[in-house]
């Protein structure tokens, strides 16, 4: 009979355990008005901002069709090709050498003259020395795919 009652109890202690990690209405309802998650919150997504206002800081990621995106003649681009000639990702560079692949803010690393960074499971490696940006490439850490990155 002890043993019963142990199980029990130690089923609702579990049960009632679940609900202490949940989120309430009201925090659910400010993370999608302002279109950040909690992890993006922890990175500094503002959850009293608006989606728009949030996304001109760049602090939210919008979700980007790679196949329909069109390339723009305003600010120079490197373009991310796999082997058969379609894109991977576009990758943006400003003066401040801040890096966006697909729209998305990553975090880069300069070594001598290059750029490094990561997104997701591929590692890209833009070489911004003019003599050496031909040798720009992506690899994937988990399978054997990569490819080159050309500035257009």
């Amino acid at each position: 009979m002890q043993t019963k009652l142990l199980i029990i109890l130690g089923f609702i202690a579990c049960g009632s355990m679940n609900t202490a990690y949940a989120i309430d209405a009201k925090y659910r309802q400010q993370l999608e008005q302002s279109g950040c998650t909690q992890v993006s919150e922890m990175q500094g997504c503002d959850i009293r901002k608006s989606k728009e206002e949030n996304s001109k800081a760049g602090l939210i990621e919008q979700p980007v069709d790679v196949a329909n995106l069109s390339i723009s003649t305003q600010q120079p681009q490197w373009i991310a090709e796999r082997s058969d000639g379609t894109t991977l990702a576009l990758i943006k560079i400003d003066q401040q050498q801040r890096v966006w692949v697909n729209d998305s803010r990553v975090i880069a690393i300069k070594k001598k003259d290059q750029l490094t960074f990561r997104q997701g499971k591929i590692d890209y490696t833009i070489f911004t020395d003019l003599d050496k940006q031909a040798q720009s490439f992506w690899s994937d850490r988990y399978s054997t795919d990569k490819g080159k990155i050309v500035f257009r």
